[in-house]
């Protein structure tokens, strides 16, 4: 948590790519290309107190289809056409605070998103799907653990609600309760190294309509007492209905004014 004065900017990209998809039976089925998604999210949060704070999120994202056997890194051409295109997809609210005071390990953060982008799902316009044209309604419970002088738990419990942008809850939208958890070695004070493992299952009929699960190793170096750089390799290893068994690359920056 940040006090008054305090800000921190954050900008986390991802580079998801996948020629294959889970069908509702959970088998891998071949796409016969390769899609490509990029996500960079960047956040501002600003310090109100130490149990209270609020900012904003803008989501950046680009789409590419490309042949089987072609490069991922192809995206960040970032091309256009029938086949690709890149826009600011949202952007909206976010506050972050600590509903108990005894608890500093313990806080909650909600971010409610608008979509901005025109058609981002692609009905009208041919173009392939680059986001939901729905509201997004985020909210995060984050737990910590430190064990050891050395180790970390980090624990995550999401409510992830896409909201349909009339309103209509029987027409479309959907809800899901992704949770993560994060094993994080400090081997001295400035480098990180952890892994990772999250499922993300959505509702629907017979409880859970789709999921998907990941597994991912990264890590995070401190540069300076404010500013820090992390790296994350993904692959998604099983899933029903869901994306796909995919590979995700994934590049964050932080900056924090003490």
């Amino acid at each position: 948590m940040l006090n008054w004065g305090q800000f921190e900017t954050k900008y986390f990209q991802q580079l998801y790519t996948q020629t294959a998809f889970f069908n509702p039976n959970g088998n891998t089925v071949e796409a016969g290309n390769r899609t490509n998604y990029y996500s960079g999210i960047f956040n501002f949060m600003l310090g109100y107190n130490s149990r209270l704070n609020f900012g904003f999120d803008a989501w950046i994202q680009a789409v590419f289809i490309d042949g089987e056997s072609g490069s991922p890194f192809r995206l960040f051409t970032f091309p256009g056409g029938a086949e690709g295109r890149t826009a600011l997809t949202a952007i909206g609210p976010k506050l972050k605070w600590q509903p108990v005071e005894a608890l500093n390990n313990f806080t909650i953060q909600s971010s409610f998103l608008l979509p901005v982008a025109s058609d981002p799902q692609g009905s009208m316009n041919g173009r392939p799907f680059l986001a939901t044209e729905n509201f997004l309604w985020w909210t995060q419970i984050f737990y910590t653990w430190n064990f050891h002088a050395r180790w970390q738990l980090f624990a995550e419990l999401d409510v992830y609600w896409n909201i349909d942008r009339k309103f209509d809850f029987e027409r479309s939208g959907s809800l899901a309760f992704p949770a993560s958890a994060f094993l994080s070695y400090f081997p001295t004070k400035k480098p990180t190294v952890y892994v990772m493992s999250q499922l993300w299952p959505t509702l629907g009929e017979d409880i859970v309509s789709s999921y998907w699960d990941q597994a991912a190793v990264g890590g995070k170096y401190q540069l300076s007492k404010s500013f820090d750089i992390e790296l994350m390799y993904g692959r998604f290893l099983g899933g029903r209905g869901a994306a796909g068994p995919a590979t995700t690359f994934n590049f964050g920056l932080r900056y924090v004014h003490w």
